[in-house]
């Protein structure tokens, strides 16, 4: 499979995840993740290729008992705790992150201007173990409008953590 598709599917699976923050913050404690042996590869910081033009670095550490983010783009800085979904694929969530833009499914014959516009909170990246790799997609197409980070033009967001970390 090449690394497009694979990347594409998974993106679906995490879209259809993330559906679920629509319009509302998670904010309770109960549903951070909390310190876990098997999760400590994470720890670190972990940012994107300039060479694709995305400027973000993503800090996970340890604080009380749960796992800590800073997601910081060349506009602003996001902070809190994160989420960790363990199945067939691992997923982790940035759950008070809202979106920028969120329109949805634009229904055929109208404009993208006269679909309202949404809250959605929560960026959900896909951890790929072979690669060792975080990636999300950060906008769709027009049958479906939405922008996660503004100030990122690229629609694949892959990072990769620094070494010695």
């Amino acid at each position: 499979m090449n690394k497009f598709s694979k990347i594409t599917g998974i993106l679906l699976v995490a879209l259809l995840l993330v559906s679920c923050n629509k319009g509302k913050k998670i904010e309770e404690a109960d549903n951070y993740t909390s310190i876990d042996d098997k999760y400590t590869f994470i720890v670190g910081i972990w940012t994107a290729d300039k060479e694709m033009g995305s400027e973000m670095s993503l800090t996970i550490s340890e604080n009380e008992g749960k796992y800590a983010y800073i997601l910081e783009t060349t506009k602003n800085v996001h902070k809190g705790f994160l989420k960790i979904e363990d199945g067939a694929e691992m997923f982790i969530t940035l759950p008070e992150i809202k979106w920028a833009e969120y329109r949805g499914a634009i229904p055929e014959g109208k404009e993208l201007e006269d679909v309202p516009l949404e809250d959605m909170f929560g960026i959900g990246f896909m951890y790929d173990g072979e690669t060792k790799e975080l990636m999300f997609q950060n906008y769709g197409n027009n049958m479906n409008y939405y922008v996660k980070i503004a100030e990122i033009d690229d629609k694949y967001i892959i990072l990769k953590k620094n070494e010695g970390n």
